[in-house]
């Protein structure tokens, strides 16, 4: 009596609905798990190192220039290229980079100098093609980057227009 009512085709129809309410189920559960990944706000932007020189140079720059700190690459140049490919590629290779302290004109925020900290990071290989991609910017951009004892980078922007 069951087999009569138990056709193929019930059967099939059965297990399909059967098959999506475990994959909703699934989908349901797995949406509402706690997350594998926590996000939380970081006690200082600065290393304490980056701290320490942060409260020299703001000493030394007595107000006449503002400090910015932690400024991406691609906030400070322009990508520009009728190649849309090569533009990307450009762009990518600066967008999720950044310079440690960027001193700009107090009123129009035009960059003067531009600080970046070597530490024992800057040993490692990334790290030496980053500032390698770094140096290739400021010198295509029209930049200076005069070298100090201390090792560290330091940009400096030409003026090239009066405003």
């Amino acid at each position: 009596m069951i087999s009569e009512f138990l056709s193929p085709t019930i059967l099939w129809i059965g297990g399909c609905f059967l098959g999506c309410l475990f994959v909703i189920g699934l989908w349901i559960s797995w949406r509402s798990a706690e997350p594998r990944v926590y996000v939380s706000v970081v006690e200082s932007v600065l290393t304490p190192a980056e701290q320490l020189f942060y409260r020299n140079l703001d000493l030394a720059v007595a107000g006449r220039l503002q400090i910015l700190c932690k400024v991406r690459l691609a906030d400070l140049f322009q990508v520009a290229s009728k190649d849309t490919k090569e533009r990307h590629r450009l762009f990518r290779k600066i967008a999720a980079k950044h310079i440690d302290f960027l001193l700009v004109e107090p009123g129009k925020l035009q960059p003067v100098i531009a600080i970046e900290l070597d530490d024992a990071s800057h040993n490692r290989a990334d790290r030496k093609q980053r500032d390698s991609i770094l140096g290739r910017a400021v010198w295509n951009c029209g930049l200076s980057s005069p070298s100090g004892e201390s090792g560290g980078i330091v940009l400096t922007a030409t003026n090239s227009s009066s405003n």
